[in-house]
């Protein structure tokens, strides 16, 4: 699909940096917060286990709370770049159909993590911190606010391998207009979000309890 003509004419600015940056950390604070203290909550108050005995069934309680967040962080990624082209002046390309994918993407990884988080807390008061746990190195680590190649050797050769490292640096290829679906770096990056998504899926359903 064609990217939109929302890019400017002119040289790119920090805000161009940072805004596919947000849109990854929107990612994060509206999956992993959100479905690993939503569900949390619905354990420790009860909720799910009434749900059992109610005619809906399990698998469609949990698809309609992921599509929900699905939904919320698609919403608000629009707004998002809305105000940061409208408003601001952000200067970028948009291909729509790649940039939504790699969202989906992100989303998935991090809603696994979110149900692993609630699978293995059993009240709020524990979900916080193992969340915070997670999200705060990758908050400002993982080329959110500045690129990666300005952190010490060591450690971002350790972050490189960050889900959301691979999400920020997608997102950024694309809407820079450096990269395509079909380039290879970022086919590389999709690939290991892809094994990434395996991986905490794989654990999720493990650890994931209804009690």
């Amino acid at each position: 699909m064609a990217a939109s003509p929302l890019a400017h004419s002119r040289a790119a600015t920090y805000l161009d940096f940072l805004l596919p940056g947000v849109l990854a950390l929107m990612v994060i604070q509206n999956s992993l917060f959100g479905i690993g203290s939503g569900l949390t909550r619905w354990k420790e108050k009860g909720i799910l286990r009434r749900f059992r005995v109610t005619p809906l069934r399990p698998p469609e309680l949990l698809g309609a709370t992921v599509l929900n967040y699905i939904a919320v962080g698609l919403a608000t990624s629009v707004i998002i770049i809305g105000i940061a082209v409208g408003f601001l002046h952000a200067s970028i390309v948009l291909p729509i159909a790649s940039v939504v994918q790699v969202l989906l993407l992100g989303m998935a990884i991090f809603l696994s993590i979110g149900f692993i988080v609630a699978g293995i807390s059993q009240t709020q008061e524990a979900t916080i911190p193992i969340v915070n746990l997670i999200s705060f190195p990758m908050m400002f680590f993982s080329g959110i606010f500045f690129p990666v190649s300005s952190l010490p050797k060591v450690l971002a050769h350790i972050v490189n391998y960050f889900p959301r490292t691979y999400l920020a640096g997608a997102l950024r290829g694309l809407m820079s207009g450096q990269l395509t679906l079909g380039a290879s770096a970022l086919r590389t990056d999709l690939l290991d979000m892809a094994v990434w998504l395996v991986a905490t899926g794989i654990i999720a359903a493990r650890v994931w309890r209804w009690e």
